[in-house]
C-alpha cells in the first residue's frame, strides 16, 4: 500500500488534507474551486463523525465565500461553524468562527446578533490582548448600530485601556483611529481631533505610513472643522510626501483637494491654483475619473472669483470636457450656467443664453432644483451684461429666490443671489447696486429742500 493510499484510509488525515488543499485553492483566488474542496471535506468529516474539522471545514467555507463575495451565505457557513465547535468543544475554532461571524453580522447590519455574540467571544480572549482590542472595537461599532453610542464608548476606552497597558503602539493607533471616527460621527470633532493626532502619533513612531497617511488625512479634517485651519494646512501639507511614497493617488488627491477648498476664500491665497490640478491629475491617476468634473468646476469658480476669467473659460470647459467622459448632470448645470456669465462678460450674450438654456434643462432633467436655481440667478447677470433694466434685473432675481423658496433651500438660493447681485454691481457698473435691497428703495422721490 502507497503512502498516498494509506492517508486516504485515514480519514482525520484525509481530511485535513483536503482543507489545505481548499485553503490553496482559495489564496490562488479560484474560489469555486476551493469551496468544492471544503464541501468535499465537510462530508467527508460528517460522516467519520469528525465534527471538530467539520466545523473547520464550515468555517473556511465561510472565509472562501466571503472572499468571494457572497456574504450572506457566508454568515450561515460561520454560524454553522459556530454551533458545530461548541458541539466538540472545540474552543480553538470557536474562537475562530465567533471572530469572522462578529464581524460578518456587523458588515451585514445584523447589529442585535453582533451584541449578543460579542459578549461570548470576549469571555475566550483573556489571553489575547490584540484580538480583545479588536472584538472591543467591533463591538462598539455594533452597538453604535443599536444607537448605544455610550456603551461603545465605554467600549472603545477599555479597548484603549488594554492597548496602551501592553504598550503596543500599532494597538495605540488602531483604537484611537476608531475613537475618532466615532467621535466624528458623534459630530464631537475636537475630540476627534484629539483621537487622531494621537493615532498619527503612534504610527509615525512605528514609521507605518500605511496608516500614518490616512491618520493625518483625518486629522487635518477634525482641526478644519474645529476653526483650526492654519493646524489643518500643516497636517495635509505632512500627508502629501506620504501619500506621494505610497503611490496613494486618491489619499493624495483628497488631501490637496481639501487644501485647495479649504482657502478658497482667501483671495491673496493662489497655492489652489496648482493644487486643484494636482489633485484633478491624481484621481485620474487613482482610476476615480467621476472626481474630475467637480474638480474642474471649483478650479473655474476659483477663478472667476479672482478674475481670472481667460483661466475660468479653460477650466469650465474641462469640467464639461470631463462630464463628456464620467456623467455628472449637477456639475453641467453648474458649469455651463458658469460659462453662461464668462460669455455674457466678453458681449457674448446670444451664446451665453444658450448656455443658461441648457444648464435650467440638464438640471430639470435630473430633478437637480438647486442647479435649477443657480442657473435662473446667474441669467439676472446675462440680462445685465446686455444691458437690462435695474427693475428686469431685480426681478429675475427675487423670481429665483422665489423658486429656492418654493423647492426648499431658501437659504442656499439667498446665498447664490448675493453671490450673483454683489458680481453684477462689480462687473455691470454701479448702475445696478443694491439689487437685493428693500423693494420700496428704488425710485422713490427725494424730497426737496425748503428755500
Amino acid at each position: 500500500m502507497t503512502q498516498r493510499e494509506n492517508t486516504q484510509n485515514m480519514p482525520d488525515a484525509h481530511v485535513r488534507e483536503l482543507l489545505a488543499q481548499g485553503i490553496a485553492r482559495v489564496k490562488d483566488g479560484e474560489y469555486d474551486a476551493g469551496l468544492s474542496v471544503f464541501e468535499d471535506a465537510a462530508h467527508e468529516a460528517t460522516d467519520a463523525g469528525l465534527t471538530a474539522l467539520a466545523a473547520g471545514a464550515a468555517i473556511d467555507r465561510g472565509w472562501a465565500l466571503w472572499l468571494a463575495g457572497d456574504r450572506e451565505q457566508s454568515v450561515e457557513a460561520y454560524e454553522k461553524g459556530a454551533v458545530l465547535a461548541r458541539e466538540a468543544g472545540d474552543d480553538a475554532r470557536l474562537v475562530i468562527a465567533l471572530g469572522n461571524l462578529g464581524i460578518a453580522y456587523t458588515d451585514a447590519g445584523l447589529h442585535t446578533e453582533a451584541d449578543a455574540l460579542y459578549a461570548e467571544y470576549v469571555q475566550y480572549l483573556a489571553e489575547d490582548p490584540e484580538e480583545m482590542v479588536n472584538a472591543y472595537l467591533n463591538w462598539g461599532v455594533a452597538l453604535e448600530g443599536l444607537d448605544r453610542a455610550d456603551e461603545a464608548f465605554e467600549l472603545y476606552w477599555k479597548a484603549f485601556d488594554i492597548a496602551s497597558g501592553v504598550e503596543r503602539a500599532e494597538l495605540v493607533g488602531a483604537v484611537t483611529m476608531e475613537l475618532g471616527r466615532a467621535y466624528t460621527r458623534g459630530r464631537e470633532y475636537a475630540k476627534a481631533a484629539d483621537c487622531f493626532g494621537e493615532a498619527a502619533r503612534a504610527f509615525r513612531y512605528l514609521e507605518d505610513h500605511t496608516l500614518l497617511g490616512p491618520a493625518l488625512y483625518q486629522h487635518g479634517l477634525a482641526l478644519q472643522r474645529v476653526g483650526l485651519l492654519n493646524e489643518a494646512l500643516e497636517v495635509w501639507c505632512e500627508a502629501e510626501p506620504v501619500f506621494h511614497e505610497l503611490g496613494d493617488h486618491r489619499g493624495l488627491g483628497e488631501c490637496l483637494l481639501e487644501q485647495a477648498l479649504a482657502v478658497r476664500e482667501q483671495l491673496s491665497n493662489y497655492a489652489p491654483d496648482l493644487q486643484f490640478v494636482e489633485a484633478a491629475a491624481a484621481f485620474r491617476n487613482a482610476g476615480m475619473p467621476e472626481r474630475v468634473p467637480g474638480i474642474r468646476l471649483a478650479h473655474a469658480v476659483w477663478c472667476w472669483d479672482r478674475s481670472l476669467d481667460s483661466a475660468a473659460l479653460t477650466h469650465v470647459g474641462e469640467a464639461l470636457d470631463a462630464v463628456a467622459v464620467s456623467s455628472n448632470p449637477e456639475v453641467e448645470s453648474r458649469a455651463r450656467a458658469l460659462r453662461a456669465q464668462l460669455l455674457a462678460d466678453t458681449g457674448q450674450i446670444e451664446a451665453a443664453e444658450a448656455e443658461l438654456v441648457q444648464a435650467e434643462a440638464v438640471a430639470e432633467a435630473a430633478g437637480d432644483d438647486e442647479g435649477v436655481t443657480g442657473a435662473r440667478v446667474r441669467r439676472a447677470f446675462v440680462m445685465a451684461r446686455a444691458g437690462a433694466s435695474f427693475e428686469d434685473v431685480r426681478a429675475q432675481l427675487f423670481a429665483a429666490g422665489d423658486y429656492a423658496r418654493e423647492r426648499g433651500h431658501e437659504a442656499e438660493g439667498r446665498y447664490a443671489a448675493d453671490a450673483v447681485a454683489t458680481e453684477i454691481e462689480e462687473r455691470c457698473g454701479r448702475a445696478y447696486r443694491d439689487l437685493l435691497g428693500p423693494e420700496d428703495e428704488k425710485n422713490v422721490p427725494v424730497p426737496l429742500p425748503g428755500y
